[in-house]
């Protein structure tokens, strides 16, 4: 059975500090996608996209934990491919 390397990690609660495991996986060849609600340090990952409300201006999500953020995330989706 032959493995095959993954194309996209959507890491949950962590990721927004990955800065050296984030480049590491794209150079590999991995997308990347954070879903994360900790406080940011002044560097951001390398990632496809960040989904964090406390990485950008004051907003009404910054209350929500990683869950919460994941449902408004599939939501957005949602809607989007329905469009």
């Amino acid at each position: 059975m032959q493995l095959h390397q993954p194309q996209l990690l959507i890491a949950v609660d962590c990721g927004t500090s990955s800065i050296e495991e984030i480049a590491e996986l794209q150079a590999s060849g991995v997308d990347v996608i954070v879903v994360d609600h900790h406080e940011p340090k002044v560097e951001r990952p390398g990632c496809i996209a960040l989904v964090n409300p406390k990485a950008g201006a004051p907003n009404e999500f910054t209350s929500l934990c990683s869950v919460g953020l994941v449902f408004k995330l599939a939501h957005g989706l949602r809607n989007q491919l329905r469009a």
